[in-house]
């Protein structure tokens, strides 16, 4: 299903491309829930339900332990195509989604007190180049298959 993550903005600003979907795998249930939750949007909203939810969540949610998560990791497949039907596509495992969330902020702040950098505003990919997810622990590297028409 897609999903509104800031990827669509920092792909945009990083590339240029206009019209980016991100994508999730998810189950029927999981896509059927996601399109009835308009329905109780309103409720979500008010204090106490969202109080009540996040208890919910306090005491039910758990995120995978460290060796799990040295168990898991996470593929990445992005396609890009052009008007006349060409297409470039990428694909790379990292390591698990909670893991690359640790390391990744972690290497870009040692990349800022140690080397030159512009100041604004940029994105992860502009700030550290292309390769930079795969050079992170658990990644492999970027595989890219091209297709002509």
């Amino acid at each position: 299903m897609s999903v509104p993550w800031g990827d669509i903005a920092t792909a945009f600003y990083t590339t240029g491309i206009k019209n980016i979907t991100v994508f999730w795998p998810a189950s029927d249930a999981m896509i059927n829930m996601t399109r009835y939750s308009a329905a109780v949007r309103p409720l979500l909203r008010l204090g106490f339900v969202q109080a009540l939810l996040k208890m919910y969540i306090d005491t039910t949610v758990r995120g995978p332990s460290e060796d799990q998560r040295e168990q898991q990791n996470a593929l990445v497949w992005g396609e890009v195509r052009n008007a006349g039907g060409e297409s470039v596509t990428a694909r790379m495992t990292t390591a698990n989604g909670y893991t690359v969330t640790q390391l990744a902020p972690v290497a870009i702040i040692e990349h800022l007190l140690h080397d030159d950098v512009k100041a604004g505003s940029t994105t992860p990919a502009l700030l550290m180049g292309k390769e930079f997810a795969s050079q992170l622990r658990g990644s492999s590297d970027i595989s890219i298959t091209r297709q002509a028409l």
